[in-house]
């Protein structure tokens, strides 16, 4: 592959409630949740090496599955594997209301940090996401791992043709 992948992500929410029962003045009471993460090319805590993304339309009914010891990369390297998933983003770009999408582990070789079809994960659209991080785990049993038993999720548009699925995954070669 020969490819050298390095990146940043940053996470900033920032909300207040006032309140106003029970005090003598108005409270702004701050609820922020900041952080950045930055990782170098590598396979060990904070590294990465491996990245998927695509920008995917779903047809009505027809889900896609994704393998995650066999994708293309952004530089058309195909039969890409990955051995620990460091990000994981998927956010559902359509605007429709409605028009969610479910996110799963598929019945066989599902990947085993994703929930199976019975209880999976809805991304509303619209710029609805789904984030899982796990930026500073090592070892072959620790954390987001990828194996031959472990690797494969399912994108389901159900009844709707979805406009547009972002998917960016951004891992390690190795666990």
């Amino acid at each position: 592959m020969g490819q050298v992948v390095t990146g940043t992500k940053s996470l900033t929410a920032a909300f207040v409630e006032q309140k106003t029962a029970g005090v003598l003045a108005t409270q702004n009471l701050q609820l922020p949740i900041q952080g950045t993460i930055a990782y170098q090319n590598g396979t060990g805590a904070q590294q990465v090496d491996t990245v998927f993304a695509e920008k995917i339309a779903l047809s009505v009914s027809t889900p896609v599955t994704i393998d995650l010891t066999n994708v293309t990369d952004p530089a058309g390297n195909t039969g890409v594997s990955f051995g620990r998933v460091r990000e994981f983003f998927i956010q559902n770009m359509d605007p429709a209301a409605g028009h969610s999408i479910a996110v799963y582990s598929t019945a066989s070789n599902g990947w085993a940090v994703l929930p199976p079809v019975a209880n999976e994960l809805v991304v509303q659209p619209n710029g609805g996401m789904i984030h899982i991080a796990d930026p500073q785990s090592t070892g072959s049993l620790v954390g987001n791992v990828v194996t031959s038993t472990s690797k494969s999720f399912t994108i389901n548009p159900g009844t709707n043709a979805i406009s547009a699925v972002n998917i960016l995954i951004v891992g390690g070669s190795t666990a």
